[in-house]
């Protein structure tokens, strides 16, 4: 008998300290949930060929995102990208044409816009640019 009495007192503490280490294990940290965002992207500098091709730009993030292309001024000739958005990690695919002339200067910026906290937006940006030969 004393040794049920004892289980059944002690059966309340078993199960919270299961509950604690489950929390603890899915990011949780002393019960609360970690809300904290990020995003990263590699290169953050890209120089293109004179000839038309293709570059690719890794994300590594833990959100949602979208890709804005700058690509005004002296863009980059032919210039796209794709996808536009994504969720976590991606690869971004860039294409852009060939320079016909010799003496050419072409830059754009790819900006990757994501929700830093609830109604914060924050960006990251990657610079695609040719130079003068």
């Amino acid at each position: 008998m004393r040794n049920t009495l004892f289980f059944l007192l002690l059966l309340p503490f078993v199960f919270l300290s299961c509950e604690r280490e489950a929390g603890l294990e899915n990011g949780e940290d002393e019960g609360q949930v970690s809300t904290r965002t990020s995003l990263s992207v590699s290169p953050t500098d890209i120089q293109l060929g004179r000839s038309g091709g293709r570059a690719h730009i890794s994300v590594k993030s833990n959100t949602s995102w979208t890709v804005f292309v700058n690509n005004g001024g002296s863009g980059v000739t032919g210039l796209s990208a794709s996808p536009l958005s994504g969720k976590g990690n991606g690869t971004i695919e860039l294409k852009y044409g060939t320079v016909d002339t010799e003496f050419y200067q072409e830059s754009a910026v790819i900006v990757f816009m994501y929700e830093l906290s609830p109604g914060i937006s924050h960006n990251k940006t990657v610079t695609v640019h040719r130079k003068r030969l």
